[in-house]
């Protein structure tokens, strides 16, 4: 039979000062058993978070050293925090060609007090290669790292779960000194405007050092200007048409000028505007030359922009062939009765279109005088 406690005891189990020395033991022995647990290895405390270099805000991208065209490029990735030995994977990857990233193995020398200096097994991402063409923008990759769990080799349990983090890097190829590619404006055709209606128009430039300045030379229709990187803003004059060039300047000061452009303002009362026609080769066929007598013909085409290039291939000797779409040649005696197919391309800022055109050489008329 449990012995009952005197009125004096428990009004002693009740005083606060009682009370709060019995919560200062269990706490102090608490604080012990937990220290013994640390030293004999039960317990292992947090390192610091495991991180990739160069440190950036969560979900930033870390830029690389630029990589140069033609140079040799070699750069291995670093982790801090956590515990060794790191293992790394590569997430995605699609870098500039020429170069790779690959994960490898490495020897890591540990910093755990309880094995210091032992070497550990672990592994490496390293991106190398030579790049073969300059980036225009730069390239992004995803790659992760993580530490191996360490387990109480007393005990055999987990004495430190395994971190894993992720990272996205942007590396860049530059060209190489002297050999940059040239400046060229891209645009070669703009679409018609509506009057009162809204017009943006994104112009392109390939080569020189972004980023690109954008001007006018000439007249855009009364309501339109260049912002920043695009030919914007609300036309006030309907049924009228401007002709000018666009100008583009890199950050080194070099500058390129597009050809002759021509953007016209329409009503556009009926609805959206319709969609451009493709160009299109309408020369179906070639008059037959005639042996030792000169011949020339112009090419015809329609659609596109109405600015347009001609190429040809597959002349006979002696053909001239010019980017206007004229073809002139005169035929030697030889050539008579022979057949040749021309391959003609015609090119315009809104597209190409080619053609397969044979053409025959008859033979020249023979005079014969009697004597």
């Amino acid at each position: 039979m449990a012995r009952r406690r005197s009125r004096s005891e428990i009004n002693i189990m009740a005083n606060p000062a009682f009370l709060d020395a019995m919560a200062n033991t269990i706490g102090a022995l608490i604080f012990m058993l937990l220290m013994v647990a640390v030293v004999t290895g039960a317990i292992k405390l947090n390192k610091t978070r495991l991180e990739i270099l160069p440190r950036t805000n969560a979900g930033a991208v870390k830029d690389l050293p630029p990589a140069v065209v033609g140079q040799p490029y070699h750069y291995t990735l670093s982790a801090i925090g956590g515990n060794q030995p790191y293992q790394w994977s590569v997430m995605q990857a699609k870098l500039p060609d020429g170069l790779s990233i690959e994960t490898l193995p490495i020897d890591q020398v540990s910093e755990d007090p309880e094995h210091p200096g032992e070497i550990l097994k672990g592994t490496t991402a390293v991106v190398s290669g030579v790049p073969k063409k300059a980036t225009a923008t730069p390239t992004t990759f995803s790659v992760g790292v993580r530490n191996t769990a360490i387990r109480n080799e007393k005990t055999g349990g987990v004495k430190q779960k395994h971190d894993e983090v992720e990272a996205r890097f942007a590396l860049n190829v530059l060209p190489p000194a002297g050999k940059q590619a040239r400046l060229h404006v891209l645009t070669t055709a703009v679409p018609p405007a509506c009057f009162a209606k809204e017009y943006s128009l994104n112009p392109a430039a390939s080569g020189g050092s972004p980023p690109f300045k954008w001007s006018v030379e000439g007249n855009l229709p009364p309501g339109l200007n260049v912002t920043g990187d695009k030919l914007t803003g609300t036309p006030t004059e309907p049924f009228s048409s401007t002709a000018f060039s666009l100008v583009v300047t890199d950050q080194d000061g070099n500058a390129d000028k597009s050809v002759p452009l021509t953007l016209k303002v329409l009503g556009c009362e009926t609805g959206p505007l319709p969609p451009p026609v493709p160009v299109k080769i309408v020369t179906g066929s070639l008059p037959d030359a005639v042996a030792g007598k000169s011949y020339e013909i112009a090419l015809a085409a329609n659609g596109g922009d109405g600015h347009y290039a001609w190429s040809v291939s597959g002349e006979p000797h002696g053909m001239a062939a010019s980017s206007d779409g004229r073809i002139s040649w005169t035929a030697l005696p030889d050539a008579a009765r022979h057949e040749f197919t021309l391959a003609v391309t015609v090119h315009s800022g809104l597209g190409s279109d080619s053609r397969q055109l044979k053409l025959s050489v008859a033979p020249g008329t023979t005079t014969l005088k009697m004597f």
